[in-house]
């Protein structure tokens, strides 16, 4: 796989944020938006967004499964809820959860980047606004038994109404076909009212 494919929307985003605090630069993005790569709508109050196509509701089992895990990690970060999860057929994961953390932004810091370098080969951090939604996007890339995966972790900034992270999983091998549809899914990322 190319080097360059590894830092996601590498044409769309180098913003540097050193110098600048987290509060203050969350400069506007557009994301490409290809209709066709995108399917149903989920809705995870006060957001709204459409899962890549292609992508399904994980099975009740599979579901509880991951619950569990994610809930009840006690070597994460964050104390997360899972609120919807989903797959393809190409191994690609998206998952939605709730973060319980009141000062969510100002912990996504030098101490998380820092956590996230101990279990990731490379860590690559951004800071936008998509349809007027503050994110904070971690990119992490690691190889797992000989597989590479990259992890786009997206911490939507939502203090008044709960903080929510997006996390679509993909397969390396399978990154460059799965690139459109994450862009369009983030597209349609929206605050209902």
């Amino acid at each position: 796989m190319n080097k360059n494919t590894f830092f996601i929307f590498s044409i769309v985003f180098f913003f540097n944020c050193d110098g600048k605090s987290q509060v203050e630069f969350f400069p506007e993005y557009e994301f490409r938006k290809l209709e066709n790569l995108v399917s149903e709508e989920v809705i995870f109050p006060p957001f709204s967004i459409k899962i890549p196509k292609g992508f399904n509701k994980f099975n009740k089992r599979n579901l509880d499964i991951l619950k569990n895990q994610i809930e009840n990690d006690p070597g994460s970060y964050f104390s997360k809820d899972l609120i919807h999860g989903f797959s393809d057929s190409l191994n690609s994961a998206f998952i939605i959860s709730a973060i319980k953390d009141d000062n969510l932004l100002n912990n996504l810091d030098k101490d998380y980047r820092d956590y996230l370098n101990k279990n990731n080969e490379e860590v690559v951090k951004n800071q936008y606004t998509v349809n007027g939604i503050k994110a904070v996007q971690y990119q992490t890339k690691n190889n797992i038994n000989n597989i590479g995966l990259t992890n786009l972790k997206i911490f939507l900034i939502n203090a008044d109404s709960g903080n929510y992270l997006l996390d679509y999983i993909i397969l390396d091998r399978n990154f460059n076909d799965r690139l459109y549809s994450i862009e369009s899914s983030l597209s349609t990322l929206t605050k209902r009212k």
